[in-house]
């Protein structure tokens, strides 16, 4: 693994995580604020506006002092092993994703008991709306998510690794160098065999797969329709469903061309480090547009011009999320929700789905780690 290039996405991954925590914000769903959901007359209170300010500082100091100290380790790290660096990586973004939500909970707690001793809140009205549309978008919608059907199309990379891989593979040395690892390349002598060989179509069809699952999350999760007007609401829902739904395709169009390209220096013997720098490049320059992009819009559209607005639906529902940020409903039989905290998609923790669907990310990530081992 290049350390310099290690240096950077890590520096990368740490300032996107502080993007993300200074902006909670403006980034979560339409009314929300710390994860407590305000009606719309009380949402630019100056009490609010301080707590925010005082996060934002607090928040930015310790990602500098985060940013300053890996900086610092890197650059007089000298003995380093693939494994080491790997570890490293892992930590400092687990790491900094639970200090950023530990310094979100006190502010949170701040916000909730301000809202509740101040009666921020609506006591006669409570709205519920039924948008059936923003799940099943009509075939003659002009803003709707990119067809699922689509992303089935992109098997055909895959199979095309396949077939290639397959044709070449009696013409393949018995020993060979394997690409190891997206951060850099370091190259691996190993005994030709159909594992590892066909290792990177099986990721591109892993990948192609969830991806296509995410797609579909995003156009039949539930939304979130509490906060603004109805008719405004409904749009800025749906033009978020768009730019998740083509920030979905775009990445996933990347990571199969990489993968092709990658497997194509297996069979025909060229050096693929340059497609790796490249790449990451792109991949960081995608991000950064799409996180601009969130940014500006919010969670769920929640920044979109909306002159006039009318508070039309309120419903407080701050006793469904724990922590502002972990739904659990009972009463709610949808179980992919959108994000309350932030930018994304989240489960509703009450229902069964969900812990099949965290099961089966806790047993993808352990099957990576013995597949990384049984590799090394």
């Amino acid at each position: 693994m290049d350390k310099w290039l290690f240096l950077a996405f890590m520096n990368f991954m740490l300032l996107f995580i502080f993007l993300t925590s200074f902006f909670v914000n403006k980034t979560s769903n339409s009314g929300i604020f710390f994860g407590v959901r305000f009606p719309k007359e009380y949402q630019e209170e100056k009490e609010l506006k301080d707590i925010e300010k005082s996060y934002r500082i607090v928040i930015s100091i310790i990602f500098f002092i985060m940013l300053l100290g890996v900086n610092i380790l890197f650059f007089n790290l000298d003995n380093y092993s693939e494994n080491t660096l790997g570890f490293i990586m892992a930590i400092l973004i687990i790491g900094s994703l639970i200090i950023s939500f530990i310094v979100y909970i006190p502010y949170y707690k701040k916000v909730k008991t301000l809202k509740k001793h101040r009666d921020w809140t609506y006591t006669k009205r409570n709205v519920v709306v039924v948008e059936t549309t923003l799940r099943k978008p009509k075939k003659d919608e002009k803003i709707k998510p990119i067809d699922s059907k689509w992303f089935l199309l992109l098997f055909i990379f895959p199979l095309v690794s396949i077939l290639v891989t397959m044709y070449r593979y009696d013409a393949l040395p018995k020993v060979m160098e394997i690409p190891y690892t997206s951060f850099g390349v370091f190259k691996k002598e190993t005994l030709r065999g159909h594992f590892i060989i066909y290792q990177f179509p099986i990721v591109q069809i892993f990948l192609t797969a969830l991806l296509y699952g995410i797609n579909k999350v995003i156009i039949n999760s539930k939304v979130d329709l509490n906060s603004g007007s109805i008719e405004k609401a409904i749009i800025r829902k749906r033009k978020f469903k768009k730019i998740g739904s083509i920030l979905m395709m775009v990445m996933i169009l990347q990571m199969l061309i990489m993968f092709s390209l990658i497997q194509a220096s297996i069979l025909f013997n060229f050096d693929p480090m340059i497609i790796n720098y490249v790449f990451m490049v792109i991949f960081m320059i995608t991000m950064i547009i799409f996180i601009i992009i969130f940014i500006k819009i919010g969670q769920g559209g929640r920044n979109i011009e909306t002159k006039g607005e009318k508070d039309e639906l309120y419903k407080d529902d701050d006793d469904k999320w724990i922590l502002g940020s972990i739904y659990y409903n009972k009463n709610d039989p949808a179980w992919m929700v959108e994000k309350r905290l932030g930018v994304g998609w989240t489960v509703n923790f009450a229902h069964p789905k969900s812990w099949i669907a965290v099961g089966g990310l806790i047993v993808f990530i352990i099957s990576n780690i013995i597949m990384s081992i049984l590799l090394t």
